[in-house]
């Protein structure tokens, strides 16, 4: 089961060790596999600084990505909510340069000012 979240442009904070930068994504949906909560967003780098950040997903590992759009938060939240499961395992998929990278995360909700966050910590094993 499968949901259009938000086809217009937000920006998707990227956390590594030793950066954090904004890029831009497109096409933002979610997926219920089960007890699989699948959110899935595809980058669109809208100059070639953001080129050069969406080549670093590809060469660098990230600790942890953040959502502040409300639509996005709020479709995501509300979908999980349609479905019998108690406990989901979540993941991220990054569709970028023709490849999806697939990342197990734990999602934590926090507030910054008036500004909600979604937090996706990245499990890297």
């Amino acid at each position: 089961m499968d949901r259009s979240l938000k086809i217009e442009v937000s920006s998707l904070y990227i956390q590594h060790a030793k950066a954090e930068y904004a890029i831009d994504a497109a096409l933002w949906k979610s997926e219920i596999q089960g007890a699989l909560a699948i959110l899935r967003v595809t980058i669109k780098p809208s100059n070639s600084i953001q080129q050069r950040y969406q080549t670093l997903l590809h060469e660098e590992s990230i600790l942890a990505v953040y959502i502040d759009d409300e639509k996005v938060i709020d479709g995501f939240r509300s979908h999980l909510q349609e479905t019998d499961v108690q406990h989901f395992s979540y993941q991220l998929e990054l569709v970028s340069q023709d490849e999806i990278l697939i990342y197990k995360v734990t999602p934590a909700l926090s507030a910054q000012g008036d500004v909600r966050m979604l937090e996706l910590n990245i499990h890297n094993t």
